[in-house]
């Protein structure tokens, strides 16, 4: 074992004072007898980069350690992207399930004022059929305009 002192680096690293070498590097050197091939990288297997036991050390490819670390990152990033668009999409058919409803009964009410004025033989002062036609219009106005929203995301999702 070295004897000489040891600072953390500003990656958190630990390095001898005298020679700025690495310590997990210099540990794994000693663990293979034979200095570290260009490209090979000592990786902390508990991540802690200041344990440098023997059986925290591993060798890996440049490869290697991206797949440890960079794959994972981006596959949590797209899965967090992925559930942020399916909550839109079901928040945004909740909305046209609603908006359907309000039309549904817009159109009852439409047809029922209608009916009611056609056995009486009379219209109302404020016909009843009126509020069931604006209750349906207004539904499927605001309808279409999510429908146009929700379509304007799908295209930018495809064109991602």
């Amino acid at each position: 074992m070295r004897n000489s002192g040891t600072y953390k680096d500003e990656n958190g690293y630990l390095r001898f004072v005298d020679s700025k070498k690495l310590v997990h590097r210099w540990r794994m050197e000693k663990m293979l007898g034979r200095p570290l091939k260009k490209g090979e990288i000592v990786h902390h297997i508990n991540g802690d980069k200041q344990d440098n036991r023997d059986q925290n050390l591993i060798v890996l490819t440049p490869e290697e350690h991206y797949k440890l670390h960079v794959l994972p990152q981006l596959e949590a990033r797209r899965e967090a992207q992925i559930i942020e668009r399916l909550t839109s999409i079901h928040e945004t058919k909740t909305i046209k399930i609603l908006l359907t409803s309000l039309a549904l009964i817009g159109a009852t009410i439409f047809i029922a004022g209608i009916l009611l004025n056609l056995i009486r033989g009379k219209i109302v002062t404020i016909p009843i059929w009126y509020s069931g036609l604006t209750l349906l219009s207004t539904s499927l106005i605001v309808w279409f305009f999510v429908w146009f929203f929700q379509r304007g995301q799908v295209i930018e999702t495809v064109k991602k």
